[in-house]
């Protein structure tokens, strides 16, 4: 994990903003019970983790209970979830097959997404053992038949970990597209008010972006998988004074394993390189035609992506990278511009 003190003391300037965290994807299960609704017995306890093992049949009692409790005092809705104890309880009904699904997870866990895959072992589970009429029958409180369904629901929890991770890639991806759309800007820019020898100066300045990430490499022990953030920087050629992006090695981009990736390495390394192009950038051109030329360029583009910007938790990572040396005057800007979303008005 990166920390914000870190990252100031490679670059000059604040650091950037709390690094994004997703939460809708937590759902991750921890423990697992499968009772007969009515008997309010337990029937499968499974365990996920072994980090904190549970006495599964002494808290059975406790959650029946307690959802037997809420039944009665609210009617036939009972728990949806709780939290309690560090964990997130959530709960799972059905009273035509006369199952209550518990599972327990993180507590930032995202209870609805928990409840739906209560239902998907819910229904395997009724399918698995057919559960129905004749089962109620039948049964004579006889547990060990059911723990066959272990394998089953760890089957199930890595599928789940699988898509995930694939929900995770996508973000990550569309994370790098937006910093390569940014590094666009940044060679309009450059094209359109640097030639000749000073051209030359400001790419000279600009390619020692790579000793930048090289040292970041090497302090915070990162494997080579994380070059992957370098195709979506642009290449600069000294010998030509040009700076284009390869689009060549896109082509093998999966190869480099994009599934070992995560967003809070990703982003503060994107960050290391946008600062130093800004910061170059700005010295040249001066703070006056800087500030003109990113408002002109740049924000636009934060502006009209606001809200997908804002499900990356990048809108202020470039509002306050892109114009930290006045940031008060667009946040007003935003204010103003940007309505429906009142969390703009600052910028920390």
């Amino acid at each position: 994990m990166i920390h914000e003190t870190s990252l100031k003391d490679i670059i000059q300037g604040p650091p950037s903003p709390p690094l994004p965290r997703d939460d809708q994807y937590i759902t991750h299960m921890k423990y697992l019970w499968v009772f007969d609704k009515f008997s309010s017995k337990s029937m499968f306890y499974h365990e996920f983790t072994t980090d904190r093992p549970l006495d599964g049949m002494l808290l059975s009692g406790l959650l029946s209970a307690l959802n037997s409790f809420s039944e009665a005092e609210l009617g036939h809705s009972g728990i949806e979830s709780i939290e309690m104890g560090g964990h997130r309880w959530v709960y799972f009904s059905n009273l035509d097959t006369n199952l209550m699904l518990v599972a327990a997870g993180a507590k930032e866990s995202n209870a609805s997404l928990l409840k739906a895959r209560l239902q998907v072992i819910h229904d395997m589970f009724v399918q698995h053992f057919q559960i129905g009429k004749k089962f109620w029958d039948d049964w004579k409180f006889e547990i060990t038949q059911f723990y066959e369904f272990s394998e089953v629901v760890e089957l199930l929890q890595k599928q789940w970990s699988h898509a995930n991770q694939m929900m995770n890639v996508g973000a990550i991806f569309d994370l790098m597209g937006v910093f390569q759309y940014i590094f666009y800007k940044f060679i309009k820019i450059i094209k359109n008010n640097f030639t000749g020898m000073k051209l030359h100066l400001v790419l000279q300045k600009l390619s020692t972006y790579k000793d930048i990430l090289d040292a970041w490499y090497r302090q915070q022990h990162l494997n080579d998988s994380y070059r992957v953030i370098e195709l979506f920087i642009p290449e600069i050629n000294l010998t030509t004074d040009e700076i284009v992006f390869n689009e060549a090695p896109a082509t093998n981009i999966f190869g480099i394993n994009p599934m070992g990736l995560t967003d809070d390495v990703l982003i503060p390394l994107f960050y290391l390189v946008l600062r130093h192009f800004q910061q170059t950038l700005q010295s040249e051109l001066g703070e006056s035609l800087w500030l003109m030329v990113a408002k002109k360029e740049i924000l636009p583009f934060i502006l009209q992506k606001w809200a997908f910007l804002k499900t990356l938790d990048l809108e202020k990572v470039l509002i306050c990278l892109i114009f930290e040396d006045e940031k008060q005057n667009i946040a007003k800007n935003l204010k103003f511009r940007v309505r429906k979303y009142p969390k703009a008005k600052k910028c920390k």
